[in-house]
């Protein structure tokens, strides 16, 4: 989650404290990688999960799993 004002940092609060783990992505960190790049190394078959934080790893793995052509062209 990115953290770009003070209710960022209560959303931050308060997802923790419903026992979540977050990470604070503060505006001045580049993302280094696009869901365009992980989506092409999906269809493709390469790796991709250690692109991504492991709670996306998780959903997107949950995604193809219950949609297997999820991230095809079309």
């Amino acid at each position: 989650m990115r953290v770009y004002s003070s209710w960022e940092r209560e959303k931050v609060r308060r997802l923790q404290a419903h026992g979540y783990a977050v990470e604070v992505l503060y505006p001045g960190r580049e993302k280094g990688i696009s869901g365009t790049r992980v989506r092409e190394l999906i269809r493709s078959g390469a790796a991709w999960d250690r692109l991504v934080t492991a709670v996306s790893a998780r959903i997107i793995r949950e995604v193809l799993a219950a949609k297997p052509g999820r991230f095809e062209r079309r």
